[in-house]
């Protein structure tokens, strides 16, 4: 839930700097001065370019959202369980261990040697997010 609210927060971050960056655009090539000059020459290039490159990226943090939302209707997510430890990893594995998440919303889940639990971690901090 937590990283669909952040690509939602990314998306309309993106899509805001776009409408900012195009309204400097207009008002830097359309508004005069007095004498008939644009009022800031040297902002219509930047802000031009910096425009298409927030469009590029609102474009693509929504295909992303959209992408990921698709994917997740068409493909329920399946937890399964970590292949039994082999050997010397017996020991190490029966009291858990932080693994990497399998249902891939967050960078590592807790596995604690019989079941995956809501314990898990992003980017070193930790969060609960329940699997059921």
């Amino acid at each position: 839930m937590r990283a669909t609210r952040r690509a939602i927060v990314r998306e309309v971050a993106a899509w805001v700097t776009t409408a900012v960056l195009i309204i400097m655009y207009w008002t830097a090539a359309t508004v005069k001065d007095r004498r008939g000059d644009s009022i800031a020459p040297d902002l219509i290039v930047p802000t031009f370019v910096l425009g298409i490159v927030a469009l590029v990226w609102a474009i693509t943090e929504t295909r992303v959202r959209r992408s990921t939302e698709r994917a997740a209707i068409l493909m329920p997510e399946r937890i399964s369980a970590p292949e039994p430890p082999t050997g010397g990893q017996q020991r190490a594995e029966q009291s858990g261990s932080w693994r990497a998440d399998p249902t891939g919303r967050y960078e590592l889940r807790y596995w604690d040697g019989d079941a995956w639990t809501a314990r898990v971690s992003t980017a070193g901090r930790r969060f609960h997010d329940p699997t059921d």
